[in-house]
């Protein structure tokens, strides 16, 4: 199975694994992407993000990311989103999707997007919007949802948006937790009322759209 976002180094699926900055991490892995979360970002941002430049330009470099817009940040949200725009920019230079991280920001994440008329694959991590969010976010056709263990909580808002997302926008991921995915897979298959085995294939089928660049 493939996973489009993951922290685990030696997860056993094939994945998409998260190195932010670290160069080290680039060496044994198949498809990595690279970015600097918004929680990351301070006064050491220019010299990081010309690591990402350079991550960004080797061929196992699958997409940008994750990187995007967090209230919780302690930058301002001003800040995060001109550097999320210069992770869009740099998207935009090497035809990669980006992986982005947004805690309480659709809006401010929208207008970026549009700003840099963003139309490469776009993949909202760990999605927890409400439906209002989705049904603007759907729009765009270039956006596709992923999906961590944190839907199985009981207050996700995420879990009512999984009815109205289809099937060929959805995707799975491990995020940074090392639980099984099953119990994510039946969610989606309930939510969906498909059987798991479509739910895997389908995201598979996904995953390869997003990343087409790259032979598995």
């Amino acid at each position: 199975m493939y996973i489009i976002h993951n922290h685990i180094v030696d997860y056993p699926d094939t994945n998409v694994l998260d190195i932010g900055t670290d160069e080290k991490e680039t060496d044994d892995v198949p498809l990595f992407s690279t970015g600097i979360h918004p929680k990351l970002i301070d006064n050491t941002f220019t010299q990081k993000f010309q690591i990402v430049k350079h991550l960004a330009s080797l061929p196992n470099c699958a997409a940008i990311g994750e990187c995007g817009i967090d209230v919780f940040s302690s930058a301002t949200v001003a800040e995060q989103k001109e550097t999320f725009i210069q992770h869009l920019h740099l998207a935009q230079q090497y035809s990669k999707p980006v992986i982005i991280h947004c805690v309480r920001a659709y809006s401010e994440i929208i207008s970026a997007l549009n700003a840099t008329r963003f139309s490469l694959p776009v993949v909202m991590h760990s999605y927890n919007g409400n439906l209002q969010t989705t049904e603007q976010l759907l729009r765009r056709g270039n956006i596709y949802f992923s999906f961590s263990d944190k839907i199985l909580a009981p207050n996700c808002a995420a879990q009512k948006s999984l009815e109205i997302i289809p099937l060929s926008r959805i995707l799975i991921e491990t995020d940074n937790s090392s639980s099984p995915l099953g119990p994510i897979i039946t969610l989606i298959a309930n939510k969906k009322r498909v059987g798991e085995e479509e739910v895997i294939m389908s995201n598979n089928q996904v995953f390869e759209q997003v990343i087409m660049n790259y032979e598995l």
